[in-house]
C-alpha cells in the first residue's frame, strides 16, 4: 500500500515518473490458512493487516548486490492501540517448516521529524511522550536548517503505542489512513541460512491484550524488474 500510495500521490505533488530496473532480492510471501500472498510484481514489499489495527509491512532492505540477508519489519499500530510481542525470538523455518535456528528479536525503534520554526519552537510530527513502555534511547540522525529527525530505540518486549503522526504530506494520509500512523520496526540479519527460501515465524503479539497469531513469511530469491518513486 505504501508504495501504490507513493506512486499515485508523486505526480500529485510534483514528483518525478519511476525509476525502474531489475534487482535481485528475498521476496516476501505471507503464508495463512495454507495459502500464499504475495506482493504485487515489481515490489519488493508486502504489506497486510495483522488486525484490523495493526498494519505490518516486510521487505528485503539489503539494496546493494551483496552483503548478508537483511530483511526489515514495520509494525503500523492505529492511535490509541498498544502493541506487544509475547516472546522475545523468533523461528527460522525451511521451505517445509522444519526448524533451523532461533534468533532473539533485535531492538525496534521508531522516527520523528521535528520542524524548526523561526520563532526558535519545533513542531514534531508526531507525540514524542507517547512510544514505547520501557525507556527509550533516542538519537539525532538527520539536521537540516527546516528541521532534525531522531530515533528512539527501545527493546523487543515493550509494550508500544499507535499515534497519529503528519510526516506524509495531507493529501497521501487522507487516501491511506496508516499513512498517518507511526511506524514502529526492526531490522533482521538472519546470518548462514544459506538458502534460495526460507520462512520466518515471529511471535504471537497482543493487541490491547487481546492474543494473535502471527502468520509465517516464506522468502524467496528473485530476480524482478523493481520500480522506485523518483524524487
Amino acid at each position: 500500500m505504501r508504495l501504490l500510495a507513493a506512486v499515485l500521490v508523486a505526480p500529485l505533488l510534483g514528483g518525478c515518473l519511476s525509476v525502474c530496473q531489475d534487482e535481485t532480492f528475498f521476496r516476501p510471501s505471507r503464508i495463512t490458512n495454507g495459502q500464499e500472498a504475495g506482493p504485487w510484481s515489481g515490489d519488493r514489499a508486502i504489506e497486510y493487516k495483522a488486525t484490523s489495527d495493526l498494519v505490518v509491512r516486510v521487505w528485503d532492505c539489503n539494496y546493494s548486490a551483496s552483503g548478508p540477508v537483511k530483511l526489515c519489519f514495520s509494525f503500523t499500530p492505529a492511535p490509541g492501540k498498544s502493541v506487544r510481542f509475547t516472546a522475545p525470538a523468533f523461528q527460522i523455518l525451511s521451505v517445509s517448516d522444519q526448524p533451523i535456528s532461533t534468533a532473539v528479536i533485535p531492538q525496534l525503534s521508531y522516527q520523528i521529524y521535528f520542524k524548526l520554526n523561526k520563532d526558535g519552537t519545533t513542531e514534531p510530527t508526531s507525540n514524542p511522550k507517547i512510544g514505547a513502555s520501557a525507556p527509550a534511547e533516542s538519537k539525532e540522525i538527520m539536521r537540516s536548517s527546516y528541521g532534525y529527525q531522531t530515533r528512539y530505540t527501545f527493546p523487543a518486549t515493550s509494550t508500544f503505542t499507535g499515534v497519529e503522526d503528519t510526516f506524509n504530506p495531507p493529501l497521501a494520509r487522507s487516501l491511506f489512513g496508516s499513512l498517518g500512523w507511526r511506524n514502529y520496526g526492526f531490522v533482521l540479519e538472519p546470518a548462514g541460512i544459506g538458502r534460495e527460501e526460507f520462512k520466518i515465524k515471529l511471535p504471537a503479539i497482543e493487541v490491547d491484550g487481546a492474543r494473535h497469531e502471527t502468520d509465517a513469511l516464506l522468502f524467496r530469491r528473485v530476480t524482478d524488474r523493481v520500480c522506485h518513486p523518483g524524487v
